[in-house]
């Protein structure tokens, strides 16, 4: 299950208004890159691909790929004040390491 705390379902409400995406979900990837081999990377989406599991938190409905989930499950994604400006930060679980900056991590 992936979570959103009620300042990040905020952030992500008032991105999807100034994006006009008010109806769409958000995808929550992994890609590669960074000091610790892998970031999160965040985008609006109309709807769910036919692998991806869909969770509800606050409101915000989210989707993340079946390959990804073992590398988030458990992620609770808030906003919090970060070394580069308030930003979303996550609370991994499934994470072995983290840069100092908690821009990325490892698995």
């Amino acid at each position: 299950m992936i979570s959103v705390t009620k300042s990040a379902a905020r952030e992500i409400r008032t991105a999807q208004a100034q994006k006009g995406a008010l109806d769409c979900g958000l995808r929550i990837q992994v890609v590669g890159g960074g000091c610790e081999g892998f970031l999160y990377d965040l985008l609006f989406v109309d709807g769910p691909e036919p692998q991806d599991q869909v969770f509800e938190s606050q409101g915000i409905k989210l989707f993340v790929s079946s390959k990804v989930l073992p590398a988030v499950d458990g992620t609770t994604i808030d906003l919090a004040p970060t070394p580069h400006g308030a930003g979303f930060v996550f609370d991994n679980p499934r994470a072995r390491g983290r840069c100092s900056c908690g821009a990325s991590f490892s698995t």
